[in-house]
């Protein structure tokens, strides 16, 4: 358990690393093919593909685009290097300013060029253009008549690196697949090896449920603000300036968690009746209404904080919150951390939401968990403290979204309905009143939200 503990935090240290010294070009998207106007994405690229190119655009490009990468390429020996460039429509390559592959024109092609080429670093810009139709581009290299190759990642950066760096990150590029291959083999060995099963038998027959201890709590809570940090940089690097503001999602929960920090200590009755579509009412729940993330960005925005850091920190404590109490409460469930961490980074970094950083709410599902925990306990141990907590936290998942108030609901039902033992029969007389008034409770949550539906112009 120690060398598997040891090996995720040496993985989390090398990952931390290599994002602090970022390999790829700068790269900047257009619109239309003339590399004209402001760039609609700037971000950086360490791969040149197609796939990547669909990526950037969010698999629905426009028809006629743009794109451009500078930066350095770092020559890690002397020698006659051949670069190929195979695209559709229209692609170049600059390698200290000197063209080595010229501009094909409309429709596939096979362009190739050689250059020599000092050992150390070389400023370098790659072009490409589409004009309409299908789309494609693969960068390759090769030295000396070698095998031709993708350009790797880690001769790209930037700015100008030494040799020493580069060496360095190429080591930690190896470093990573090496960490991350031991990991998983420590991983399975203590999965499948006897004494854990024996010790899990041991802990299953135990079903009182057993608080996390505060030291691994607080650094399950630091590992996962590292993977929360490493899995959107280089947010971090600058939340006040870097953005999703290209997204009219992002642009529209900014105004959201402003609108509930303007109004939660004026009118906070009428939090639901927004500065939009008036006269009518209710009209913050026309979209997610976002209360409880505006609740926690609102000392940030009262001490002059802007709309984007805000909503980049809020980003990062969605991250952050789901990963940790997904932990605690598995750890908790299951006396396993392990199984616990496994499961928050499962539930917190997975395609669904590293695909929807426009979206705040989707990163925000902290309180499913907990809600499902504090119903455990109520269906164990009927207690009229434990009712109030479900309907709270009913309550302030309900006011995250939309969406996570019907996921919350369908989740406790379901596991209500399949623990019959807890609520039939003689359990049944401590547990309904209890039950009863929290179901009462958390259903007065969705009143704005329904009646914003039943009110909402067709």
């Amino acid at each position: 358990m120690r060398t598997f503990i040891a090996a995720l935090c040496l993985l989390a240290a090398v990952s931390a690393v290599s994002y602090a010294f970022p390999s790829g070009l700068r790269a900047q998207y257009f619109l239309g093919s003339a590399f004209a106007g402001p760039p609609v994405r700037t971000t950086l690229d360490s791969a040149f593909t197609t796939f990547q190119l669909s990526r950037r655009w969010d698999f629905a490009p426009p028809d006629a685009f743009s794109a451009q990468w500078s930066g350095s390429l770092f020559a890690d020996r002397s020698g006659l290097y051949t670069f190929t460039l195979v695209a559709d429509d229209g692609s170049r390559l600059y390698v200290d300013q000197v063209p080595v592959v010229q501009e094909q024109g409309q429709g596939p092609g096979t362009r190739t060029g050689q250059i020599r080429l000092d050992e150390g670093p070389h400023a370098v810009l790659l072009q490409y253009t589409q004009v309409g139709g299908p789309y494609h581009l693969e960068w390759i290299w090769a030295r000396d008549g070698g095998t031709p190759a993708p350009v790797p990642g880690w001769a790209l950066s930037p700015s100008t690196r030494s040799a020493r760096v580069v060496f360095w990150l190429w080591v930690l590029d190896k470093l990573w697949l090496l960490t991350l291959a031991f990991a998983i083999e420590r991983g399975l060995h203590y999965v499948y090896s006897p004494s854990y099963w024996a010790a899990r038998r041991v802990r299953l027959r135990d079903d009182t449920a057993r608080p996390a201890r505060p030291g691994r709590a607080l650094a399950a809570f630091a590992l996962f603000v590292v993977f929360a940090a490493a899995e959107t940089w280089p947010l971090v690097t600058n939340p006040a300036h870097l953005s999703r503001n290209d997204n009219a999602d992002t642009l529209l929960n900014e105004w959201t968690v402003a609108w509930v920090a303007h109004q939660l200590p004026r009118d906070p009755l009428h939090v639901f009746d927004a500065n939009i579509f008036h006269p009518n009412r209710f009209t913050l729940a026309y979209s997610e209404p976002l209360i409880t993330h505006g609740a926690l960005g609102a000392p940030l925005f009262w001490m002059g904080a802007s709309p984007v850091l805000v909503y980049n920190v809020l980003l990062l404590a969605g991250f952050t919150l789901t990963g940790w109490v997904m932990s605690l409460v598995v750890a908790r469930w299951t006396g396993d951390w392990t199984a616990g961490i496994v499961a928050g980074i499962l539930v917190a970094f997975n395609a669904h939401t590293l695909t929807r950083i426009p979206h705040l709410q989707a990163h925000h599902a902290e309180l499913l968990p907990l809600a499902l925990l504090v119903l455990d306990a109520l269906l164990r141990r009927p207690r009229w403290m434990l009712a109030v907590w479900l309907a709270v936290v009913f309550f302030l998942q309900a006011l995250t979204s939309i969406y996570f108030l019907a996921f919350t609901a369908v989740a406790a039902t379901v596991a209500v309905i399949v623990r019959p033992e807890d609520w039939l029969g003689p359990p049944a007389r401590a547990l309904a009143p209890k039950l009863a008034v929290a179901l009462a409770l958390m259903a007065a949550v969705p009143y704005p939200a329904m009646m914003a539906t039943a009110t909402r112009p067709r």
